[in-house]
């Protein structure tokens, strides 16, 4: 039941709903959460139990502070840099990320 991954709540009826174990989602927590060096959702972000799916936008309990992105959340969002994407990118004068001339890393 649930994959071996979550625990099974067979209730009066006998329908069952999994609740899945950390890093597991799906209905049969038969979905593997991205990670990066097994640090799940790159321990920024929150993975959604439904889809197993990382939410970079969304903080996990402990997390470093940045803006990130990515399906593990393992780059810096648009706009941001540095080791802990918490630098803010330069912007010239339009509001285009290096005047539109570069990227940003």
């Amino acid at each position: 039941a649930c994959s071996g991954h979550g625990v099974c709540a067979d209730g009066r009826s006998g329908a069952g709903t999994c609740t899945c174990h950390r890093g597991y989602g799906g209905a049969a927590c038969a979905l593997v959460c991205p990670a990066v060096a097994g640090r799940i959702c790159n321990s920024v972000g929150a993975c959604l139990p439904e889809s197993a799916t990382c939410d970079c936008s969304m903080r996990a309990a402990g997390a470093r502070p940045g803006h990130w992105d990515g399906a593990a959340c393992e780059v810096c969002a648009s706009g941001w840099s540095g080791p802990t994407c918490d630098v803010p990118c330069p912007a010239g004068l339009a509001g285009a990320v290096c005047s539109g001339r570069g990227t940003c890393t």
